[in-house]
């Protein structure tokens, strides 16, 4: 089957806002719990309400399903069985995420709401967020127009292009130039995430300034595979955490090994450059989203050893790496931070 469907994250109380506005309504339907296998493969657990006040629900049922496609393309290819809840309870054990939530019917008076099934999904775990859904009433029928949600609700709302595995799972890696403010401004995420949005986020220190201050020195470039490697062990032992941020994704060795590296050229600075080179272009992949903090002042903090002329010559150069590999990244500043958690977590 071909599911068409296109979804719109808000916020618990941004929620509220826009269906007072509308002047719709909410019907619940269901008790969903998604045990996901893989990116693809979930298994659900779902509880029908009947609408009778003396028997609101049914039993459970369950079914094992299969995704393939791009959500972002306003279409996927659907695969669902019903299973018995034995076997989803030995296949449960193997999941790798989590999905809690309640499933609710839009209803009101909403332009083409004949073409399309208008659900809200009120997640709670792992992350306390609405999903606004529209599906195409009719499998057999066209995409969904990019711009459904200025027909049915006459506003424009912020799509999210990724499924419920690639939402929920999140590496986030916060480059920038020293006292470009992305230390402070990782902490600030996570502690939102994990407190407005009640997720599990987790933020990863950068391994360069714990390595000056227990060893007392800067690094070289000879130190620069020890900081790749230090900051690649603490992100790769953060992978508990649903969200993890990291305010010092690895690739940043490379433009470093390169700054700090002052010749005369050789065969073992060659191998050092190209190891570390190709490394951190196999790392990038591993970063669902990249964030290029904006230069705004400079601050000493008595580790920086750099002056802000470096400062900014260093944001120039992690800029340019983007740029020249074709690496997708957001760009904000420290005075950002909530644009910055709208984007990351497609809030409207």
């Amino acid at each position: 089957m071909v599911e068409h469907e296109r979804a719109y994250v808000f916020s618990n109380d941004s929620l509220g806002s826009f269906i007072d506005k509308h002047q719709v309504s909410l019907i619940h339907l269901s008790d969903i719990h998604d045990s996901y296998l893989s990116s693809d493969c979930r298994i659900r657990c779902e509880k029908t309400n009947t609408g009778d006040p003396a028997a609101p629900t049914v039993d459970s049922q369950y079914s094992l399903v299969r995704k393939e496609g791009d959500k972002g393309s306003g279409h996927r290819f659907e695969e669902e069985e019903l299973i018995s809840s034995h076997l989803a309870e030995i296949l449960k054990t193997l999941s790798k995420l989590e999905v809690v939530k309640s499933r609710h019917s839009v209803v009101g008076n909403i332009d083409n709401n004949n073409l399309y099934k208008i659900t809200v999904d009120i997640v709670s775990e792992p992350l306390k967020v609405s999903i606004l859904e529209v599906e195409a009433d009719d499998p057999l029928s066209m995409p969904i127009p990019l711009d459904i949600s200025q027909r049915l609700f006459g506003e424009e709302l912020r799509e999210c292009p990724l499924c419920a595995w690639k939402y929920f799972n999140r590496k986030i890696g916060i480059c920038g130039g020293p006292s470009s403010g992305k230390t402070e401004s990782s902490k600030w995420l996570s502690f939102q995430i994990n407190t407005r949005f009640g997720g599990n986020a987790f933020h990863v220190a950068e391994y360069a300034t714990t390595f000056i201050q227990k060893y007392n020195r800067h690094p070289e470039f000879n130190d620069q595979i020890l900081v790749w490697y230090g900051q690649w062990k603490r992100e790769l032992n953060a992978k508990r955490a649903n969200l993890v941020i990291s305010d010092c994704p690895t690739f940043l060795s490379y433009i470093y090994a390169k700054i700090l590296h002052d010749g005369p050229f050789n065969e073992q600075d060659a191998l050092m450059l190209a190891k570390i080179y190709k490394q951190s272009l196999f790392d990038v992949n591993s970063y669902s989203d990249i964030i290029l903090m904006q230069m705004r002042g400079y601050t000493e903090n008595n580790i920086r050893y750099q002056s802000e002329a470096e400062a900014c010559a260093i944001h120039e150069r992690i800029q340019i790496f983007l740029d020249d590999h074709n690496i997708p990244y957001q760009s904000h500043s420290y005075l950002e931070n909530e644009d910055m958690l709208n984007e990351l977590l497609y809030l409207n």
